[in-house]
C-alpha cells in the first residue's frame, strides 16, 4: 500500500510475488510443524518414554531417544530405527513394557564348529531349544544371529528375555 500511494507504483507484481513466497514457505514448513506438534503431544502425554519396549512394524524395539522431531527405537537385534513423530502418530504401537516393569533382554555369544551344517539350520535349532526352556519368555521371541566366522567355527548370538524376576 505504501508503494502504491507514496511512490505511485503498481503493487500487482509485488502482491503476486509475496503471495507465492508465503505459499511456498507454508508448504515447506508444514511437515516440520506437524512433527513438532505431534512430538510435543507424544512427549507431554507420556505415552512414549525412554526405556519403554514397544512393538512397531512387527518388531520389538526399545525407545532410546524421544524429542520434538523424531523417536529413535533400537530393535532386539541392535538396529536403530528413527521415525518422524508424524509417522508414529499414524502407526499402532503395542506397549510391551514401561519403565516401572522389569523387561530385560539378554545376549549370549558362543561359537560352534558347524561341520558342513548350514548356519540357518543351527540358528533354528538353537531357537527351538530356547523356546522350550522354562526360563525364557516366548514373547518377544528369542532370536539367534550369526555374528562372526572364525577359524574355530561360527559365532552365534542368542538374544532372549527371561521369566525370572531377579535377572
Amino acid at each position: 500500500i505504501i508503494a502504491r500511494y507514496i511512490f505511485n507504483q503498481p503493487i500487482t507484481a509485488l502482491a503476486a510475488i509475496s503471495g507465492t513466497l508465503i505459499f511456498v514457505l507454508g508448504l515447506g514448513t508444514q511437515s516440520v510443524a506437524n512433527d513438532f506438534f505431534t512430538g510435543m503431544g507424544l512427549i507431554l502425554s507420556r505415552n512414549i518414554k525412554i526405556g519403554d519396549w514397544h512393538i512397531i512394524d512387527n518388531d520389538y524395539a526399545k525407545v532410546t531417544e524421544a524429542n520434538w522431531r523424531s523417536i529413535t527405537f533400537e530393535s532386539i537385534s541392535g538396529h536403530q530405527k528413527i521415525y518422524p513423530n508424524s509417522s508414529i502418530a499414524k502407526k499402532t504401537l503395542h506397549s510391551v513394557s514401561s519403565n516401572n516393569k522389569k523387561f530385560h533382554r539378554w545376549t549370549v555369544s558362543f561359537q560352534i564348529n558347524t561341520e558342513n551344517i548350514p548356519p540357518s539350520i543351527i540358528s533354528e535349532k538353537i531357537i527351538e531349544q530356547a523356546i522350550q526352556s522354562p526360563f525364557i519368555k516366548p514373547t518377544p521371541p528369542p532370536i539367534c544371529l550369526t555374528s562372526n566366522i572364525t577359524e574355530l567355527g561360527i559365532e552365534f548370538k542368542l538374544i532372549f528375555s527371561c521369566h525370572h524376576s531377579n535377572w
